[in-house]
């Protein structure tokens, strides 16, 4: 008769098995991963805070840019854009919005509008003028847009 075969290799057959349960670190190393995670969430984070700040932004660094954009606005009627541009005393003045009358800052559209020759008059800490000669329908005019600073933003005070 013969003896059945062994059940299992020979123990000193074959590589060491590898031991059971997580492996083991080397004490003096941490695992990097963590930190490259961490590390590309804050940069996604700081990037799209740029991008928010860029896109939602009313107003940039000046009063004349902020004039700029209004104008743009204006001769977009993109009334949305221009109510974003105007200082919250304006909007209570004129009792403007866009839903119930969104001519009162952009011309009705199909307007033939054209600007021209933007210049500052007067610039101040809080406080600036600009003119602008506006042909509406072969009629040129200038208008004078007055600026407020508010809470570090230019926004359009007065128009006329």
């Amino acid at each position: 008769m013969s003896n059945p075969p062994p059940s299992g290799p020979p123990h000193d057959w074959g590589p060491p098995l590898p031991p059971l349960g997580p492996p083991e670190m080397d004490p003096g190393k941490r695992n990097p991963r963590p930190f490259v995670v961490a590390g590309s969430v804050a940069i996604v984070v700081v990037v799209a805070l740029v991008a928010v700040l860029i896109l939602t932004s009313g107003a940039s660094g000046s009063a004349k840019d902020t004039a700029e954009q209004f104008i743009a606005a204006a001769k977009a009627n993109d009334c949305e854009k221009a109510l974003t541009l105007i200082s919250e005393d304006l909007k209570k003045r004129e009792n403007t919005n866009c839903a119930d009358s969104p001519y009162s800052l952009v011309p009705p559209r199909g307007t033939d509008i054209r600007f021209s020759g933007l210049s500052m008059q007067q610039e101040a800490e809080s406080t600036a003028t600009a003119t602008v000669r506006a042909s509406l329908e072969g009629e040129t005019r200038t208008l004078t847009i007055e600026l407020v600073k508010h809470d570090g933003d230019w926004k359009v005070d007065q128009i006329g």
